[in-house]
């Protein structure tokens, strides 16, 4: 009889899973029988119409013990739907018990475990009882399972002889015994996943006081952090809870959190600490009034003296100088005049540069801090002419000079372009082609190029030093479409490869259009890294169906994917987005390698893929991933698709994901809207790379993807049409050997 029970039990777990993992049947096309399989796969659901439906809660307590963490995960979230829906308060009540005690999953596997334990945080977010809201607070604690050592079997009797007479070991002696099996730890990505979605649930859930009061702890900083970022997603209705009762004074963990949480409801208890005894407490609540931008705390800063603590006095200063006030000026000027205040002076300078404080930045600048140059260049015209001094001086460290140039490319200011200019009176060659490459900054990021920097650029492009022609070629592509099309069409790949570097600055649609016509005219005998910058500019048209066109064969980019080189993001992101059986095969590769960026560009391609099937894909992926880039860039992907049956993935992540920008995204999306899931520009990226004239880079943007990128004769490394909010720049060791030039062959040098 129990035979039978157990036989018709499993018999219905499996009819269970099958239904359970229909989802996955969606993702085929994904799969290839001599490809290996992706590392992350599409997590398994129970549809209402399940065989776990049909029989009920005794089938879904049955799946919550089966061995596969995945048809645990899958019956928790059916237990939330039956809790939600059922008719019945036992149902209800046994259905949210089931999901309660999942919260507690301890498999074997224990990042099996932790997903399922995963599963449970999002399903009780949706729980009316107090007890969904003890088993969160349990995974905001501590949501690891316990390691676990697993010990074999005892052995019993000794060996080929049998027991001995007393029980003993036999004639030839004890059996060996195994090595107990010890559980390889969670994933400590996994685990912050886990933790940061358990205190997201409960911001849903509105249970504020358990978050204030996790968010002040000090003993667990991990909890503490997500409990602060559900605080950010989902204010409280008070702050009262944290706030001393009475005529009590404030904490320093109550004056943290306040400031933390950036809650302009903060200002008036943080004004009342400013006005205690404590200098430390105040200075702490100085600093987050002006980050409230509570004009207020002007006059509290205004009353510090110098014969305060040193806290206080930085605190004062920050908050003066972070509200614009002029005497912010004044008080960092006195910070420096102490040793013990003296880097903090310079931290606040070079956030808030004044036309007072740019003879402190030029010092600093001329001692190599390259920072301070960014001020210099933020401080407006009074800043000009340091700038101008830096550029043109040649015995400054490594990267002054070239970052002073830069900073007067992009400067708006007419004095910075004739600066640049003027660097060209009795200029040395490295100095003459500085302000020639800055000039294509200038050109790409404000328009207009002094008639001087022109001339120069056309000098330069006819000279015999392949770095010149390099830098003369760059300015003129950039100034004009159509000379970067000559320059594709030359014998002299040096000039050629300053036209690729140069299409990017001009509008994606046109660049990517040239890109592939020469692509599909000359990639058989271009360069590698010259075929693999084109395709990289081709990649990032607004366009789909143009990225998916690329005229590179599959093999061709599968050769790129499989090199594991600067090119396989590239790949990953063009064989996603192309679609055919056999470039999804390689897509399902890329999503599941072992690099970041290679999964990150195989997402957003398929943002731009014509397979339906892609968006089941992006929405296990987005649901899946503990990683929050590669989850930005399942969101992006997603919303690019404008596909209606993404609604529910991303309304989910809208409510719980713990990362903010995945929120942010999701917010933004519009259903039945196409887009592109790359951003796009006016920021212009420039290195310049020491002894670099065999090497290739490689640069990433806000949308992660990350793409090669020419490095010039000379070191010199741009892109154009960067997206605000930071880039990532690598170096890498060439792809070919240096090409000989007129006047004699190129030495290879470590980058």
């Amino acid at each position: 009889m129990n035979h039978a029970r157990t036989a018709f039990a499993l018999a219905t777990l499996v009819a269970s899973t099958a239904v359970a993992l229909s989802p996955v049947a969606q993702a085929k096309p994904w799969e290839d029988d001599e490809e290996p399989m992706p590392t992350h796969t599409a997590t398994a659901t129970v549809a209402s119409t399940s065989f776990a439906g049909m029989f009920g809660l005794p089938s879904l307590s049955l799946a919550l013990r089966a061995p596969d963490p995945k048809v645990r995960a899958a019956a928790v979230l059916r237990a939330a739907e039956v809790a939600s829906t059922a008719k019945e308060a036992p149902a209800r009540d046994e259905a949210w018990r089931m999901v309660e005690g999942a919260a507690l999953d301890g498999g074997d596997d224990l990042d099996g475990a932790l997903r399922v334990r995963l599963a449970a945080a999002r399903a009780l977010a949706a729980d009316p009882r107090r007890e969904g809201r003890s088993a969160l607070e349990t995974l905001l604690a501590s949501p690891e399972p316990p390691r676990k050592v697993v010990a074999p079997p005892p052995t019993w009797g000794g060996g080929w002889g049998g027991p001995g007479p007393w029980g003993g070991p036999g004639p030839w002696g004890p059996a060996p015994m195994p090595p107990p099996k010890v559980i390889k730890p969670a994933s400590p990505e996994l685990v912050r996943f886990v933790r940061e979605t358990a205190a997201m649930a409960l911001g849903a859930r509105g249970d504020h006081e358990t978050l204030l009061i996790r968010a002040r702890s000090r003993d667990n900083v991990e909890s503490s952090r997500a409990a602060l970022g559900a605080l950010a997603a989902y204010p409280p209705v008070s702050l009262g809870p944290i706030l001393p009762k009475g005529e009590s004074g404030f904490a320093r963990d109550t004056v943290e959190l306040l400031v933390r949480l950036g809650d302009p409801r903060a200002a008036d208890p943080l004004l009342r600490v400013c006005a205690g005894t404590d200098d430390q407490n105040a200075a702490i609540a100085v600093v987050g009034l002006s980050r409230l931008g509570d004009g207020r705390v002007v006059n509290v800063a205004r009353a510090v003296t110098k014969e305060s603590r040193a806290e206080l006095r930085i605190a004062a200063a920050e908050a003066l100088a972070e509200l614009g006030e002029p005497s912010g000026e004044t008080a960092i000027l006195a910070l420096l005049a102490t040793p013990a205040t003296k880097g903090e002076a310079a931290r606040l300078a070079v956030r808030h540069p004044t036309a007072g404080l740019v003879p402190m930045l030029y010092e600093f600048a001329r001692a190599g801090d390259l920072p301070a140059i960014g001020a210099l260049g933020r401080a407006g015209e009074p800043g000009t002419p340091k700038l101008e001094a830096l550029a043109r001086d040649e015995a400054l460290p490594p990267g002054v000079a070239d970052v002073a140039a830069h900073q007067l490319a992009i400067s708006p200011l007419d004095g910075a372009g004739k600066a640049l200019a003027g660097m060209l009176d009795g200029a040395s060659p490295a100095r003459r082609r500085r302000a020639v490459h800055a000039g294509a900054v200038r050109a790409a990021r404000i328009g207009s190029v002094p008639g001087a920097l022109i001339s120069a650029a056309k000098e330069l492009s006819s000279a015999k030093a392949p770095e010149d022609r390099a830098a003369g070629t760059l300015l003129l592509s950039v100034d004009d479409l159509g000379r970067a099309r000559r320059a594709l069409a030359s014998d002299d790949v040096v000039v050629r490869r300053a036209g690729v570097a140069a299409l990017g600055a001009h509008p994606v649609t046109d660049a990517a259009a040239v890109a592939r016509d020469h692509l599909d005219a000359h990639a058989a005998i271009e360069p590698p890294d010259v075929v693999q910058a084109l395709a990289a500019v081709a990649a990032r048209a607004v366009d789909g169906s143009v990225a998916r066109d690329v005229p590179l064969s599959t093999t061709q980019l599968a050769t790129w994917l499989s090199e594991d080189g600067p090119a396989a993001p590239l790949a990953a992101f063009l064989l996603a987005a192309r679609g055919g059986d056999t470039a999804r095969a390689h897509g399902a590769r890329a999503l599941g390698a072992s690099s970041i960026d290679v999964r990150v560009a195989a997402l957003l391609g398929l943002g731009l893929s014509p397979d339906p099937s892609a968006t089941g894909e992006l929405g296990a992926r987005l649901s899946d991933a503990p990683n929050a880039t590669l989850r930005r860039a399942a969101m992006r992907a997603l919303v690019a698709r404008g596909d209606g049956a993404s609604t529910r993935a991303i309304l989910a992540a809208k409510r719980l994901d713990p990362d903010a920008e995945v929120r942010a995204l999701a917010a933004a999306a519009k259903a039945g809207v196409r887009g592109s899931p790359l951003i796009f520009g006016h920021e212009v990226a420039q290195a310049k790379v020491t002894g670099a004239s065999a090497a290739v880079a490689t640069i990433a943007a806000a949308d992660g993807l990350l793409l090669p990128v020419g490095v010039g004769p000379d070191g010199f490394v741009v892109a154009f049409r960067v997206a605000p909010g930071g880039a990532r720049l690598d170096v890498l060791p060439a792809l070919a050997a240096p090409l000989a030039s007129p006047t004699g062959p190129a030495k290879a040098s470590k980058p």
